[in-house]
Parts: structure tokens; sequence; C-alpha cells
């Protein structure tokens, strides 16, 4: 009976509850529905009775077209369109319109209202102007457009009047202008070259260039008389210092005729000496005669060499000494002449640059005259013609605002802030823990016979105190946690030097089981590469933490390459329980709070988590760390952030916690 009463009172309890807790949905719908309804009604009231509290604005427009003074293409009439639109946003024009409306009367504010209103567009390529007015009264915009056509024709009127006067006194002036500056610049320059002994305009009609030009070619020609006498000195001097005989023109005649005589004489004493003896020879006369007379004929011709030498070498002297003073004497005349040829020079350009602006007067002379000679021929004075093509006309509906734009927004607007409204209204009624204690699904107690309740015991102390009675759930199957980059960096602290290098390898995208089967002759350190042994085989990359963890471990086991590279005490392989039990007691020395959960698979998995949180590609991914099934390759290509995947040159493959500090 007791326990059939407790029953019962628990199950009223919750029937209680449950009532109370259908009851608040339905007033907090309410609440919401007010705060929402309020909102709207507020913020769209206000919006509309803005939009439509707003005055209409219409338009009126009219089209005028403009052709300039006499005839002209398309461009100058375009170009003269453009102009006119600027000019009808005259102010002057603007108090025409004003005194045109208001009957005589004119109003400085009103004419710059006006002014404002009034919009003038030349249409492009053409000569057509756009006339645009906008206010609130379409009767009143017809008017002012009409006022302000008239206005400007009256103005355009008056302007070509008063033009076409102005424009003949103004060329008639300037004509006079132009012919007196052009009598006054030909009177300076008659005046600057009779001043200064200029001749001609022309350079070479001047005596002192004409003078200055015959000195630099006489200097030409004595400098080369001066060039050829030193060589003919140079070549005398060389040839009496090397014995050569240098004999004049002149003397070789007469030395020929003593050569000539000498060598008959040489004939004579060679016949006799063939014909007689020494003996007789050296007593007849007439030998001693023969021989004395060629001793006299040689003697006289190596006097008369000498004397042609000597002569030939005076007379180079002299004619070295007269052209040096012959060329020395032309360079003084030059250097005289030339500061008066610089001078003359400066002069000279002075007179050409009046020249040239005497050219630039006589051309605008002509032209001043060409002017006025069309302006004095014209039988009429030329006026612009106005033409109106359209006459002001206002249209029908109002250009702004848009009332109706403008309400959609107002109303959207409001429907916006009334849901934002009951959301922030949510918000700050919203007390800790109710997401708890509203998604808590009901707890129904059964009370069994045995079972210990304290007198007074709440319904929640029983749900408590039930809960140790249900069974566990199953975690996911084939999920593998992650460890954090400061747990690994505390399991690297209190790990020895086999932790450690378990600690690389797993890391490094080796698997646990991959591990302890993996042995020296998959290790290729000269190549930097590794190849990973078991049913994910694959060839991974050296990196540098996993390299140097290699070389400090392979002085042991170099000598056999069918050892394994990681064993225990008595060499053996170490198994996945054994690489668990170390990493787990590692955990444990470091302080973790969950060493049994580190284990190889979780370093495994934190390894793959690394690579595809950085965009890696799937196929990329296992062909670095190998195949995950089940829950822990959805969790993978879940950690992959959206968008195209990154290539493997595009990844970083090293651990944060494992680079050098």
């Amino acid at each position: 009976m007791v326990t059939g009463q407790r029953v019962f009172g628990v199950f009223g309890m919750h029937r209680a509850a449950t009532l109370a807790a259908a009851e608040d949905p339905r007033r907090d719908t309410r609440v919401r529905l007010l705060v929402f309804v309020l909102t709207f009604a507020l913020v769209a009231g206000a919006g509309l009775a803005y939009d439509f509290s707003r005055t209409a604005v219409y338009r009126a427009t009219a089209r005028v077209s403009v052709d300039p003074p006499g005839a002209a293409d398309q461009v100058a009439r375009s170009q003269f369109a453009i102009a006119e639109a600027q000019s009808l946003r005259r102010s002057d024009l603007a108090q025409s319109v004003v005194r045109r409306l208001a009957a005589g009367e004119t109003n400085d504010a009103a004419a710059s209202a006006l002014e404002r209103q009034f919009f003038a567009e030349a249409l492009p390529q053409t000569n057509v102007i756009e006339l645009r007015a906008e206010g609130p009264d379409k009767v009143r915009l017809t008017e002012a457009l009409s006022a302000w056509i008239d206005a400007y024709s009256a103005s355009r009127k008056l302007s070509d009047q008063d033009g076409n006067t102005e424009a003949l006194a103004e060329a008639r002036h300037a004509a006079r202008v132009a012919q007196r500056s052009v009598e006054q610049k030909k009177s300076e320059m008659e005046a600057f070259r009779q001043r200064h002994h200029i001749t001609s305009i022309e350079r070479d009609e001047n005596p002192g260039t004409a003078r200055l030009k015959g000195l630099h070619a006489a200097l030409n020609d004595a400098s080369t008389r001066e060039v050829n006498a030193e060589a003919r000195l140079k070549a005398v001097n060389d040839g009496m210092s090397q014995g050569r005989g240098i004999v004049r023109s002149g003397d070789r005649n007469a030395i020929s005729s003593l050569e000539m005589r000498a060598v008959d004489l040489r004939e004579k004493l060679k016949e006799l000496e063939h014909d007689y003896t020494a003996q007789y020879l050296a007593m007849d006369p007439k030998f001693k005669a023969l021989k004395a007379n060629l001793a006299r004929v040689e003697q006289q011709i190596d006097q008369e060499r000498e004397r042609s030498q000597k002569a030939a070498l005076i007379e180079a002297q002299e004619e070295y000494a007269s052209a040096q003073r012959a060329a020395q004497r032309i360079r003084e005349q030059a250097g005289a002449l030339k500061q008066e040829s610089q001078a003359f020079s400066v002069r000279f350009m002075e007179l050409k640059r009046m020249a040239a602006d005497l050219d630039q007067l006589q051309e605008a002379r002509r032209q001043a005259g060409e002017r006025l000679a069309k302006l004095e021929s014209a039988h009429k004075p030329s006026a612009v013609k106005i033409a109106v093509l359209s006459a002001p006309a206002a249209i029908p509906d109002p250009i702004a605002p848009n009332y109706l734009r403008d309400a959609l927004i107002a109303v959207a607007s409001a429907l916006g802030l009334a849901i934002s409204a009951v959301w922030i209204f949510d918000y700050l009624r919203r007390h800790p823990g109710a997401d708890t204690q509203t998604t808590m699904p009901p707890i129904i107690q059964i009370a069994y016979p045995g079972l210990p309740q304290p007198v007074g015991a709440s319904p929640m102390a029983l749900a408590n105190a039930a809960a140790g009675l249900l069974p566990a759930l199953p975690a996911t199957a084939g999920a593998s946690s992650e460890l954090s980059a400061e747990e690994i960096s505390a399991l690297w602290g209190a790990a020895n030097a086999d932790g450690r290098f378990i600690i690389v390898a797993l890391l490094a995208g080796i698997a646990p089981d991959e591990l302890s089967r993996l042995q020296w002759k998959h290790v290729h350190l000269d190549d930097r590469f590794i190849d990973v042994p078991g049913g994910s085989a694959r060839r991974l990359p050296l990196l540098d933490p996993i390299q140097q963890a290699l070389v400090d471990r392979l002085p042991g086991a170099e000598a056999d390459p069918d050892a394994p590279v990681l064993t225990d005490a008595t060499g053996n392989p170490l198994e996945e329980a054994d690489i668990d039990g170390q990493l787990a007691c590692m955990a444990h020395d470091s302080g973790l709070r969950h060493p049994e959960e580190v284990t190889g698979r979780s370093l495994h998995f934190t390894y793959a988590a690394f690579l595809a949180r950085q965009g890696m590609k799937m196929s990329d991914l296992a062909a670095m760390v190998g195949r995950f099934k089940g829950a822990s390759g959805a969790e993978l290509m879940r950690l992959s952030p959206p968008g195209r995947a990154r290539s493997p040159q595009q990844v970083d493959f090293i651990y944060p916690s494992l680079r050098p500090a």
C-alpha cells in the first residue's frame, strides 16, 4: 500500500508540473504577440505617416533649338548649344522670369528659389536644349518655363545687337593697333641697324662677317705652309744628321757635270793602268796629270755638295720662319677681329629677333584686316536663331516621392524591427539554466520494493538516485579523440627517448600498428623517405623531426636491416598495446586529467585533424596518414574548411608542438 501511494504521488507531482509548463508557453506566446503587434504598429504607422505627408514634386519640360550666326557645321552647332545651356542659368534671366510672373516686382529670394528649380541640358550631338522645371505646382511650372523662354529670347536679341556693334568697333580698333605696332617695329629695326652698322639682315653680306671669313681662309693657308716648311726643315736636319747629302735643285746640274768629268777621268786612268805597268805610270807625266785632275774634280764635288747642303738648310730655316711669322700675324688679326665679331653676332641675333616679332605683328595685322573686311562687308547683323520645338508642358504624375516604394520599405522595416523586438524580449527573459530545464525529458520514477528512499526526498534527488541504475550509453563506434597542442606539449615534456620517438612517428602520419611493424629496411635516410608497411602501405617523406629521431636511434640497429625500429628491452618489437601503455604512463606523469584517453590512435588522429583543418585533399590526406573508417573519417571531413581543397604543396606537414623553439 505504501509503495502504491508513493507511485501515485510521484505521478501526481509530474502531472502538476506538466500542466504548469503547458500554461507558461501559452502566456509567453501571448506576450510575444503583443510585443510584435505593438512594435509593428508603431514603426509602420510612423513610416507611413511620414511617407504620405511629403509634398508631391512635378516636372514640366520644353525643348528649344539654337543655331549660331552664319554657316556652321554640326560640331560647332552642338558646342554652341552647350554654351547656351550654361548661359540659360544666369541670375539675370531668373530675375527677369520673376518680374514676368510677379507683374514687374523683383524678389531676390524668389529668384534664387526659381533658379534652383530650373535645369537646362544640351542634348548630345545636337543643337537642341531641353529645359526642365520641378516644383509642387504644375500650372506654375508651365508658366515659369514659358517666361524663361521669352526672357532668354529677348536677352539673346539684345546681346546680338550689342555684339554686332561692339564687334565692328573692336575689329576697327584692333586693325589700327596692329598697323601702328607694325610701323613702330619697322622704325625700331631701322634705327637699330643703322646704329650698329648692320648692312643686311643676311649675315654673309655684312663687311665684318666677310672679313672674318677671309681671315679664317688665309689662316688655314698659312697654317698649311707652316706645317710644310717645318716638315722640310726636319727632313734637311735628319738627312744631315744621318750623313745623307742634301742637294738643292739649282745645284744638281753643276754637281752632275763634275761627277761626269770624274767618271771620265777614272776611265782614262783605268785604260792607262791596263796598258802600262805601275813603274812606267809612276814616271809618266800624263798619268800624273790625269790623277791630279781627278783629285781636283772630286774635291770640287765635295765642296759643291757641302755648299748646296748648307744653302738648303738656310733656305728651309728661312722658309719655316717666314711661314711662322705669316701665320702668327694672321692669328693676331683674327683674334682682334673675333671680339668685334662676337659683339656683332649679339647685335645681329637681336636684329633677327626683332624681324621675327615684325613677322608676327604683320600676321596679326593681316588677320585683323580680314576680320574687319568681313564685318564691314556683311549686309545685315547676324543673330542667333531660336526655335521652340516643344512647348512647355507638365507631366501629369509626380516624379517624387515614390509613395508605394517608400510605403513597402516602411512596412518591411516595421516587420523586421518587430521580429527583432520579440527576439530581444525572449533573450532578456531567459534565465540561466533554462535550456537545461526545458530540454530535459520527463522523469518517470517507479518505486521498487526494497529500494531505499529517504523521507522527504525531492523528485530531482530521486532522479539522481535512479540514474545510477540505468546503463551508460556506448560511445560512437570508430570515433577517436583529439588532443590539444597543450596536452601534446605536456606529454612531450614527460617523455623519455623512446616516448619522444613514438610521439614524433605518430605525428608524422604513421599509425600505431604500422609503427610496431616498422623495420630499418623501410627507412631510407639518404633519400629522405620511409616505406610504411601494413594495409595502408605508402611512402612518406622524412620530415625533419622524425629524421632526427631516426638518426639518433640508428647506431644500435645499423647492422641488421630486418630489425624493428621500435623495440623493448629484450629487442622484441613493441605491439600497439605496449605503445598505448607507454603513452598512458607519460600522460599520467605529465599530469593530464584523463591519461587513459591518450593512445596511439588519438595521437595519429590528432595529426590527421591538423592536416584536415588546413584544407588538404582527402585523397592526399589518406596518402599521408592512411585510411580512416567510420566516424573518424566523417569527423575529418567535417573538420575540413569549406571551399576548394588545397594541394600538398600548400600544406604545413610539421605539427606546431614539434617545431624547434
